[in-house]
């Protein structure tokens, strides 16, 4: 009996990432290649224009990839569900927002002094991610919702994450990915979200 419900679990966070993968490329790559209005730009602070374009940090903003997938297989069985429900509903708003408003960022040339893996993974963003779905950043929303999915695991796990999110909230930038204005957007919207699917207030005894 419990083999077959630990084999139930394990094929729920299978299902699970698969749908999360489908859904990202239907309603982020698809709305990312496949607009059919304009994109608009975003004003820029004097701060953001003075942050150096660092492709070296390109690992940090990967990271937050795994992160999301690693979420499914950290967390407990009752907060699967709950954890999925929420994720989706982001990628969904998310895609939905940027369908009906598109931004767009103006990205650099990459510095001729670029290493090679640097290069690579840069590549691999901007040949998936074109410069458009800036606002609200469906990229900081995820990984912030991945570190707060966690609150019932280790201290040392939830540390873990908060600091890949904080790398990868500071990568955005210092990749020339978003403008800092997507970032609030992303935070805010992780922060309801886990309030909607997550959150459970301390019962008073």
């Amino acid at each position: 009996m419990a083999s077959s419900a630990k084999k139930l679990s394990k094929n729920y966070r299978l299902a699970a990432t698969a749908a999360l993968i489908f859904s990202f490329a239907v309603f982020y790559l698809g709305t990312n290649h496949f607009s059919i209005f304009s994109a608009h730009t975003l004003p820029l602070f004097d701060w953001e224009k003075s942050i150096p374009f660092l492709p070296g940090t390109v690992i940090f903003y990967l990271l937050a990839y795994l992160q999301v997938i690693l979420v499914f297989y950290l967390a407990d069985k009752p907060d699967l569900k709950k954890i999925f429900r929420g994720m989706l509903g982001l990628i969904i708003f998310h895609g939905l927002f940027f369908f009906f408003y598109p931004t767009a960022y103006p990205r650099p040339s990459l510095p001729l002094d670029t290493s090679v893996l640097s290069r690579l993974g840069y590549q691999l963003i901007i040949f998936f991610d074109k410069s458009g779905n800036c606002f609200p950043s469906l990229h900081v929303a995820l990984s912030l919702f991945s570190s707060l999915a966690l609150g019932k695991k280790s201290l040392s796990l939830k540390i873990t994450f908060f600091i890949i999110t904080a790398l990868a909230v500071a990568s955005t930038l210092t990749l020339k990915q978003h403008y800092f204005v997507d970032i609030l957007g992303g935070l805010a919207t992780a922060i309801i979200f886990y309030g909607i699917f997550i959150y459970e207030p301390r019962r008073k005894d």
